[in-house]
């Protein structure tokens, strides 16, 4: 196969040579445009035209005519435009190229918002937060801000949000793990463990410490009510070399306080009832309504395997007291935190100690870190610390 090389003033005119030099059996393979030395003493440039072409068939015979349609056919066969329209088409599909989004259309933004939506649903489904802190932190999280809606985020970054967010709500009771009150009532509901929690208390602050950073800790009693409560709180104190106490009445209680006044902390173990028990209810307000001054703490005990409702109805039943926080027990019988991260976060609650088995040492001071580690189903690591400065969620 042959090929040629033409030039010309513009491209027509290189196609017109061509066709008048080769006639059909010419057909245009490139071009391009160039510089050839011109002007006065071939000092100066002009632009022009190159193709290159490729001859077919034997015919050289000059064809007459170099009407547009046979240009147009040459264009065809090379697949090349006419420079003449180039520009203009290249100018029109900028334009075009501008005037296109560059966002997702809305419809899809849209769908990708639900889909994240649903996913942190299901995510706090998953670790039993209640409908409402549920539907307070999507509220909150779809709000728009200077990034942006967390909901219109990647799902990595969509769920360090969360994540940042429902520690956020937690907050921790940082006085009451290490300056604690001086009478430190621990209430709460039959079975919930507030027994075992008195021992695990009067361990960490009068046993376990070096013997510098101990207080002196003595245990009361007010639970009269339970077969063998006495005899348990008792062995938790001997067991401890601690000095116990029980109290019937408020005359009892009172001479009790009394007596201990020099103690750095008295532990009081109260009356274990059922949320419905209204008689010892009324027991317990009249036996802890003098000790309640800024020296007197009162702490809700929850059992972590609870049942959102049953919280609700324990916090309210001791509303009277002004708790100053929540204690969790059992931690060790659930895999799920958000019921009781609910209710601290719908109270204002703080979170204090936490309780994880049977032995005398298995109670932490909460923290962020320790419920970090027990969320589910997320894809992104939580075993790493560091969380983001994020605002809390207000209102929730």
């Amino acid at each position: 196969m042959e090929y040629v090389t033409i030039i010309g003033r513009t491209y027509e005119d290189a196609v017109k040579k061509g066709r008048k030099l080769y006639g059909s059996a010419m057909r245009i393979h490139s071009r391009r445009d160039i510089s050839v030395r011109g002007g006065f003493l071939w000092l100066g440039k002009k632009k022009r035209v190159e193709i290159i072409c490729y001859l077919v068939g034997t015919s050289s015979k000059v064809e007459a005519g170099n009407s547009d349609a046979l240009l147009k056919e040459f264009e065809e066969e090379a697949q090349t435009p006419d420079p003449r329209t180039l520009g203009k088409k290249q100018t029109e599909d900028s334009h075009s190229a501008e005037r296109k989004p560059s966002v997702p259309p809305v419809a899809e933004k849209a769908g990708r918002t639900q889909e994240l939506t649903d996913h942190i649903r299901r995510l706090l489904i998953l670790n039993d937060f209640s409908d409402t802190y549920i539907q307070k932190m999507l509220d909150y999280l779809g709000r728009d801000s200077d990034g942006g809606s967390v909901l219109e985020m990647d799902k990595p970054a969509a769920e360090s949000a969360l994540v940042n967010q429902i520690m956020a709500t937690m907050a921790i009771d940082r006085v009451g793990q290490t300056h604690p009150a001086h009478n430190y009532v621990l209430l709460g509901p039959t079975g919930v463990g507030k027994t075992t929690t008195i021992a695990k208390l009067a361990a960490i602050f009068g046993v376990i410490p070096p013997p510098e950073e101990r207080r002196s800790v003595a245990i009361i009693t007010l639970d009269s009510y339970r077969v063998g409560a006495r005899e348990q709180i008792f062995a938790f104190a001997d067991a401890l070399n601690l000095p116990a106490h029980q109290a019937h009445d408020e005359n009892e209680l009172f001479s009790v306080l009394d007596s201990l006044e020099g103690t750095d902390l008295v532990l009081i173990d109260t009356i274990g009832r059922s949320p419905r028990d209204n008689e010892l209810s009324i027991k317990l307000t009249s036996l802890l309504s003098i000790p309640t001054s800024e020296s007197t703490a009162f702490y809700l005990c929850i059992g972590a395997s609870m049942k959102k409702a049953d919280i609700e109805d324990a916090v309210r039943q001791t509303a009277p007291f002004s708790l100053r926080g929540l204690i969790i027990t059992k931690l060790d019988e659930t895999r799920t935190v958000g019921n009781f991260i609910s209710l601290a976060a719908e109270k204002s609650l703080p979170l204090t100690f936490v309780t994880d088995g049977q032995k005398i040492s298995d109670i932490h001071p909460m923290s962020h870190s320790l419920l970090l580690q027990r969320l589910q189903g997320f894809s992104i690591p939580l075993d790493t610390a560091g969380l983001s400065q994020l605002k809390a969620v207000p209102s929730l």
